[in-house]
């Protein structure tokens, strides 16, 4: 009360002498009362709930919205169009908004200084300045563009409390670049990202003379160096020759340097003994460099390496001297096949023969998934002009006839119309496959009738592919005319039959993929009409539904855990899933029929 009287007093004073005051006097009173004002804000603020909690769990909560790998995570953020790449400047920090939300936010927001130490502006402004002030004596990640004239200051102010270089070349020369930038002594440092812009572009044929050797430096003024990950991305003359006691991370380019040779990149891979995450760019080497004297490599801990863009010979080199843990995986994306002269082994069959292919097609996309004793592999391909599926030539990247099981599905667009035909030639050599699944869904309207499956079945009804084919697996997902389709199996079925070569296990298996696409109706009458198809010609038939599982999750299985840990890997490291969803989550309720016989498998606990 006794507040608001005082109020009411001041006004009936103003009112009084207000004719007597002077301009000067009238905007003192006016900042006297936006002053008064502010502060009856401030208390109407304490009301509410929010402002019951104490400064340190605001501060708590501040951090936790503006935690520094959700700043990072737009590092490789490119445009999906690989013949114009722009960068795309990464978040900018959000402290600032919270601060400006009231005069407690931001009192609690300038006394915590773990919310300043992310700093994204132009050395030498004033919001630089403010942003070291306020992160007092914290270790601090600095995110700069190469445009800016005062970078090389600035790393040398910052040096001894860097944990963190996110620096990206888009304005300047890369060759204004220079090593000495790079020798500051920064003994904080955990991760640094050292990129161009145009390293993403696909490489051109270079089949001149190679340049100056390479120079090698100390990074960070460390021999034993405490990064944690690393992206290496400039066309340059230099490498780092620290020790990696620490890295787990590594994204190298090798535009890198201008006379690339495999001893160049595997005595890099040397001094990386703890590596998981490898993620190669363009990885190529000039013609005449000679691959002899390059020292084999052993990564006992890597867990997936990913390989965007390669010339032939180099990944063949590069691979048959670089030992890797069993079962890790390995993305091969947009490698063409070329000839196989020097080369011995195929790539993928230096460990152990590929023994089970998944091929995937949708429109001039082209997906394998290639699976042996002990690796895994995912080959990509996506044509940057044209309109036909590409040619990967399978059979240079690993043995063809060792592959005993194949699984394969096709979106019936134009393109992969096109492909078809292609694909089949490939398929000729894969002559041990005894298992094969074809899988169906009607991604298309006119899926059902185009001409791809049809082919593919004809091809392994004359014996043109699969010989030795013993189970073959029809997958259904979703409702619509398949009676084409059916048709070509039984027929399938029936020429391998009259040839000598039967099929002895057939399955059909339909799976529901959402409540709008309810799958095949599997009755005991549809079971008997394809009973009655298919029984002359096969010694089992098997008919399965699948009802809708509890989750659709999209498989990606080159996104291994802890792979982003730094950044978001950017979009070549890890293409775009073109098989079917996983479908083991629908065991519960599956019904089964075999020949005729209808039992219920147990629901699972």
């Amino acid at each position: 009360m006794a507040a608001e009287e005082t109020l009411c007093s001041a006004r009936a004073e103003l009112q009084r002498t207000a004719t007597f005051m002077s301009l000067e006097s009238v905007y003192r009173s006016i900042d006297c009362a936006i002053s008064v004002l502010a502060d009856l804000r401030q208390q109407l603020n304490n009301f509410a709930p929010v402002h019951r909690l104490p400064p340190e769990l605001f501060s708590i909560i501040f951090t936790l919205a503006t935690h520094i790998p959700r700043r990072h995570q737009d590092v490789f953020r490119l445009q999906d169009d690989r013949r114009s790449r722009d960068y795309v400047q990464p978040r900018s920090n959000r402290i600032a908004i919270i601060g400006q939300v009231c005069r407690r936010w931001r009192a609690i927001t300038l006394d915590t200084p773990g919310l300043w130490t992310y700093i994204n502006v132009a050395p030498g402004c004033n919001q630089f300045k403010a942003y070291l002030k306020r992160s007092r004596s914290l270790p601090v990640s600095l995110s700069l563009n190469a445009g800016v004239p005062e970078v090389k200051d600035a790393l040398s102010q910052l040096a001894p409390r860097l944990s963190r270089l996110d620096l990206t070349i888009t304005l300047l020369p890369s060759e204004e670049i220079t090593p000495s930038i790079f020798c500051i002594n920064a003994p904080l440092i955990r991760c640094a990202t050292l990129i161009d812009t145009h390293v993403f572009l696909p490489m051109p044929r270079l089949d001149h003379d190679p340049g100056p050797d390479v120079k090698w430096i100390e990074l960070f003024g460390q021999r034993e160096s405490t990064l944690e990950a690393l992206a290496l991305a400039l066309p340059t003359t230099w490498l780092p020759s620290n020790t990696f006691t620490h890295l787990t991370h590594l994204l190298f380019s090798c535009h890198s340097v201008i006379s690339m040779g495999p001893s160049v990149l595997l005595t890099l891979l040397a001094n990386t003994p703890r590596l998981e995450f490898l993620h190669i760019i363009n990885l190529w080497y000039y013609n005449k460099i000679s691959t002899l004297g390059a020292q084999p490599v052993t990564l006992n801990h890597l867990r997936s390496l990913v390989v965007d863009g390669s010339r032939w010979q180099s990944l063949c080199h590069f691979v048959a001297r670089l030992s890797i843990p069993v079962r890790a995986h390995v993305t091969i994306v947009n490698t063409q096949a070329e000839s196989l002269r020097g080369v011995h082994v195929p790539p993928l069959d230096h460990k152990s023969p590929v023994t089970n292919l998944e091929i995937y097609v949708i429109g001039r996309k082209l997906q394998v998934f290639a699976r042996s004793e002990v690796l895994d592999f995912v080959l990509h391909w996506w044509p940057d002009d044209g309109y036909d599926v590409p040619e990967p030539e399978l059979h240079k990247f690993f043995t063809p006839f060792t592959v005993t099981s194949f699984k394969l599905k096709l979106t019936d667009t134009k393109a992969t119309a096109r492909g078809t035909d292609k694909l089949l030639t490939e398929l000729a050599s894969f002559s041990a496959i005894t298992d094969v699944e074809v899988y169906l869904d009607n991604q298309s309207p006119s899926l059902s009738h185009g001409p791809s499956y049809g082919k593919v079945l004809h091809a392994i009804a004359v014996g043109n592919i699969c010989p030795a084919l013993s189970h073959f697996i029809l997958t259904i997902e979703g409702s619509f005319p398949v009676d084409h389709l059916i048709s070509s199996a039984v027929e399938m079925a029936r020429e391998r039959a009259s040839r000598g070569s039967p099929l002895s296990r057939v399955v059909v298996r339909s799976l529901s993929g959402s409540p709008y696409r309810r799958g095949l109706d599997i009755t005991p009458e549809y079971v008997d009409l394809l009973r009655a198809k298919f029984a002359p010609y096969v010694n089992t038939l098997e008919v399965h539904h699948f009802p809708e599982p509890p989750m659709r999750v999209v498989d990606q299985r080159w996104v291994v855990g802890g792979a982003e840990k730094h950044w978001s890997l950017y979009e070549g490291a890890k293409p775009q899933f073109l098989g079917p969803y996983e479908w083991e989550s629908a065991k519960p309720g599956l019904t089964t029929y075999v020949h005729g016989t209808n039992r219920i498998a147990p629901r699972s606990a």
